[in-house]
């Protein structure tokens, strides 16, 4: 059964392969308990360039979405490490935070314009509710007269299709197509072609500029969606296929996401914290080329210390339930003098003997006595045996006493 649920998958190209770098993958520096929700956190140099060490061995890009919580360093460590940056603008309903955030993005594209090679001007704003279609639109118009990179917007694709008016705003369009976060659910292993479906879908509707697939992945763990499933080899699935598609057909896409992000659970449950390729707190990657992708990578661990749980329940069960055996006058009388008798009282040792020992009940007069008051043997000329004297008992009878003796040989 382990060898079942624990067999690799094969798949026609590696999720993760060094010879072929990520277009771009999304990036957050957050770690364990660190979340942008609490505005005092700030995430240091040091936490950020060992990230973005380690990101560029597998990706030439990354995507921030903010510049808050010390996010603002990023391009300036991704310059030293030879990454590019989507640069993100994180907007609001706080029209304060909105300016703030929007004048660091313009500082910084200027300050690395070798860097950050676009700026994305809020994301999924229109879908959450907080800003009306002709804001966005201005503010989206502002920032491109004060920059030379391309600008643009990034939501879900159907909001795109729903408020087509900010397509005449932007330089090119940035569409989130999640498969396990659709109406209905898509299942696994048709994630890959929905993706693609929906890319087709939209270059038709919005002929002209380039459609960059802004976020797409797949979640390692968490709840099911009706066909749906999380898991380590379908995440593994449909990031393989989607990129095997894009090299095909030549379209640029960003994977969501660099590191699994626990803070998110807190917003979309368990399924938000593991859409990572990295572990968010060992950073070891998911996926680690040459080596075969399955659900339990530890499965033969989980076997031995399954079958060694067993095999101590078993006995201990056993010890707890085991029973004198009835192969001895010696070792049963000797068991239940222990539980039953007081504690001067002495055990009879049968000897070999032809015929039957004789329980003689003298002086008990019919009582419930244990042991009989005198027990030996019946046959000329061996010896008698004899016990010694007991102490009457309430617990058992001189019948039982007998049944027991005259098992002696």
């Amino acid at each position: 059964m382990w060898w079942w649920l624990a067999t690799p998958i094969i798949l026609t190209r590696a999720p993760i392969d060094p010879n072929a770098k990520l277009t771009c993958v999304s990036y957050a520096p957050f770690r364990g308990a660190q979340t942008p929700l609490d505005p005092t956190i700030r995430v240091t140099p040091e936490q950020i360039e060992q990230d973005l060490k380690q990101l560029a061995e597998i990706s030439d890009c990354v995507r921030t979405y903010s510049i808050e919580n010390g996010q603002d360093q990023i391009p300036g460590m991704a310059a030293k490490v030879g990454l590019k940056v989507i640069q993100g603008i994180w907007l609001g309903s706080n029209r304060l935070k909105n300016l703030a955030q929007i004048a660091t993005a313009i500082r910084l594209t200027k300050e690395y314009p070798g860097v950050i090679t676009s700026l994305v001007v809020g994301n999924e704003v229109l879908l959450r509710g907080e800003m009306t279609t002709n804001d966005l639109a201005a503010t989206i118009r502002s920032v491109k007269a004060q920059v030379t990179v391309p600008v643009t917007y990034a939501d879900v694709w159907e909001y795109w299709l729903r408020y087509r008016e900010i397509y005449e705003a932007v330089d090119f369009i940035t569409i989130h197509i999640l498969p396990y976060w659709e109406d209905f659910p898509i299942r696994a292993k048709f994630a890959a072609a929905h993706v693609d479906s929906i890319r087709q879908r939209m270059a038709v509707a919005f002929p002209g500029k380039e459609i960059l697939i802004g976020e797409t992945g797949w979640p390692s763990q968490g709840r099911m969606r009706e066909g749906a499933l999380p898991s380590r080899t379908n995440q593994a699935r449909v990031v393989s296929e989607i990129l095997s598609l894009a090299s095909q057909e030549n379209f640029r896409v960003n994977l969501i996401e660099a590191y699994d992000q626990p803070w998110k659970r807190q917003l979309e449950g368990t399924v938000g914290g593991y859409w990572g390729l990295f572990d968010s707190e060992r950073r070891a990657l998911k996926y680690p080329p040459g080596k075969p992708i399955s659900n339990f990578p530890l499965w033969k661990w989980q076997m031995g210390f399954g079958l060694a749980a067993s095999v101590i329940v078993f006995v201990s069960a056993w010890l707890t339930t085991r029973r004198p055996g009835r192969r001895g006058f010696h070792r049963g009388l000797r068991s239940r003098c222990r539980r039953r008798r007081p504690a001067r009282c002495s055990v009879l040792r049968p000897t070999r003997c032809s015929t039957r020992a004789t329980v003689l009940a003298a002086g008990c007069n019919g009582e419930r006595c244990w042991p009989p008051a005198w027990c030996r043997r019946c046959s000329a000329p061996t010896p008698s045996y004899r016990a010694a004297p007991c102490r009457p008992s309430s617990t058992c009878s001189a019948r039982a006493a007998s049944a027991q003796v005259s098992r002696c040989r």
